[in-house]
């Protein structure tokens, strides 16, 4: 377990979309954890939940297709438990309810 700085939530789908945004905080000085991290033989589901919950900050990708993940949604509503939630649009979308009431940097137009 690596303590991160900052997990990223995403759909597999948005892939290319996670892996610039990992680039960028990395770029800044973030130690930044992501799936593309999980080494062969590891227990997929520990190890995504052992560093959710010890990074200092959840960064959650919504998208559609992330918000159609069941996977993108526990990972929230832990990271919303903790008090670390940073939740970023990358493509217009319907965000789960609950999520609806944390403000929401809008980056659809990043790049």
């Amino acid at each position: 377990m690596s303590g991160s700085d900052i997990f990223i939530s995403y759909s597999r789908q948005d892939r290319d979309t996670a892996r610039r945004f990992a680039d960028t905080l990395k770029q800044e000085g973030f130690l930044v954890w992501w799936d593309d991290a999980i080494h062969s033989g590891e227990t997929f589901d520990e190890v995504i939940e052992a560093e959710l919950r010890s990074a200092s900050a959840v960064v959650v990708l919504w998208s559609p297709r992330s918000v159609s993940s069941r996977w993108v949604r526990a990972e929230a509503t832990i990271a919303d438990r903790r008090g670390n939630l940073v939740p970023a649009i990358i493509e217009p979308c319907e965000r789960p309810i609950i999520f609806e009431l944390t403000h929401t940097v809008d980056l659809s137009h990043w790049s």
